[in-house]
């Protein structure tokens, strides 16, 4: 019995050394592979884009890959517009994208909607929101420049929801309170009371202008580091920030000269006309150049109801400006209407009918300056100095170089983009714990001058304009395409 125990207690002796071994190695493996992967810096993913909402796919991308959370998010946005207007709130109300708008907002409030079919139905300057309805970011910043006053300077209790009549997003405040800042989205009748909406968020806006010499304040500065160091953020950028052009005041000019925009000033200005009275008064310049009221003689033209209709309101302000007003705006219009163009080319884009001065007209007043070199430095270091005070890192950058657009001006636009581009990689690129990846996913067609790349302009010319090989895209990570 003693020697059958003896052999026993060896036996459990050997097994209890092995597993003591075996565990020895495993903690080693263990702490060896964490070691590695600690060791691994943090990927910070850049993508460019050309058309600016195209930057959801690459947010929801960082939500996907837990690169971000799911909530309680903060947007940085770097911008010379807002683009906080409203999924679809710039199409006919009677149009069959609309009606795919109102099917897919329940589906973005409970965060389970198609992709593909939400950017297809959100526009430059209705995406925004779409983050927030989502449930995704709760607070943004919008950063813009001095030539910018789409809305007021501060800070913004807002809320975003559903349309309890007609299915469609619209924004409102607590309280139903009527602020400056809520004429950016009744404008485009995008506010509502909040007894009139259904899926409610709340959010905040900050907005912050860079001064003229390109600086923030240190009251703001520290504001913004507030918000984003302690939570998860989004660094999002629009390249038009550091020069902007308004692309339809510039076809405009160069299509019909400088004397007859200062008529089209004049006639949208509308003798200062201001409220309700301004309203009436527009509507009749559209109803007008939808009717080809200019195509009238003199005397039919004075007794159109909307004709009357403007001059009554214009009256109110400045009678004797009434007449001349929409004399200038009928001669405008029947220099635009150029029948000689239409019928020697047969294409739309001879500008042929009144539309195009209610285009111009309806977009005059977007931001316009188109800054020199050393303004954008300035800009750009009050930019870095803003991100180096910030201190974490955001969880994903997304830029918009916004060139076929035409916002941010061609002729910068090339030095824009390296400008940008290298701030950014400086700034991050140097840390040990980060690794900086450029993701070019901005393409445009049929352009025969790119980036001042001969080589690409002769790949599409081989290509004879197939759409393949055709294409002019960027390439990933600053290389070119094969």
């Amino acid at each position: 019995g003693r020697r059958t125990c003896s052999v026993d207690l060896i036996q459990h002796i050997v097994l209890f050394a092995m597993v003591g071994v075996t565990m020895k190695a495993v903690k080693r493996k263990i702490v060896k592979k964490v070691k590695k992967t600690s060791s691994r810096p943090r990927v910070l993913n850049m993508t460019v884009v050309d058309a600016h909402h195209h930057v959801l796919q690459p947010i929801w991308d960082a939500v996907k890959a837990r690169q971000l959370p799911s909530g309680g998010v903060k947007f940085v946005h770097f911008d010379s517009h807002p683009d906080m207007g409203c999924i679809g709130s710039e199409l006919e109300k009677d149009s069959e994208r609309v009606a795919r708008v109102k099917s897919i907002i329940p589906k973005i409030y409970r965060n389970s909607f198609s992709a593909t079919e939400c950017l297809a139905l959100s526009d430059i300057s209705t995406w925004i929101p779409t983050l927030v309805f989502q449930g995704l970011v709760d607070e943004v910043v919008w950063i813009c420049g001095p030539w910018c006053n789409q809305i007021e300077v501060g800070c913004h209790d807002l809320i975003v929801g559903r349309h309890k009549k007609d299915g469609m997003m619209r924004i409102g405040t607590p309280n139903d309170q009527r602020t400056p800042a809520v004429d950016y989205w009744a404008g485009e009748d995008c506010f509502a009371k909040l007894e009139e909406l259904d899926m409610l968020r709340s959010w905040k806006l900050h907005v912050y202008r860079f001064s003229k010499s390109g600086t923030f304040r240190d009251i703001h500065v520290n504001k913004i580091k507030q918000i984003c160091s302690r939570s998860p953020w989004i660094l999002d950028v629009d390249e038009d920030f550091l020069s902007c052009q308004n692309p339809f005041s510039v076809e405009f000019r160069q299509m019909f000269g400088e004397e007859d925009f200062k008529i089209l000033r004049r006639v949208v200005d509308g003798a200062g006309l201001q409220g309700a009275s301004y309203d009436t008064y527009y509507k009749a310049l559209e109803q007008l150049a939808q009717d080809d009221a200019h195509l009238l003689s003199t005397g039919e033209y004075n007794r159109h109801e909307s004709v009357k209709a403007a001059k009554a309101e214009l009256s109110k302000k400045r009678k004797g400006a009434a007449t001349g007003l929409m004399s200038e705006f009928r001669n405008l219009c029947r220099k635009v209407d150029q029948t000689d163009g239409r019928r020697l080319t047969g294409t739309e884009y001879s500008h042929c009918d009144a539309s195009f001065v209610m285009m111009a007209a309806g977009l005059i007043d977007l931001p316009h300056h188109i800054s020199t070199l050393p303004e954008m430095l300035n800009i750009l270091k009050g930019t870095c100095h803003l991100l180096r005070s910030i201190g974490k890192p955001p969880g994903v950058v997304t830029i918009a170089t916004s060139r076929s657009d035409e916002y941010t001006p061609e002729a910068q636009a090339l030095t824009i983009h390296s400008m940008t581009i290298g701030a950014l990689e400086k700034l991050w690129g140097r840390k040990k714990s980060l690794e900086v990846r450029v993701h070019r996913r901005d393409c445009r067609d049929g352009l025969s001058v790119y980036d001042r790349d001969d080589q690409k302009c002769l790949r599409l010319f081989l290509a004879k304009g197939t759409k393949k090989k055709g294409k002019f895209c960027t390439g990933v990570a600053g290389t070119l395409p094969p």
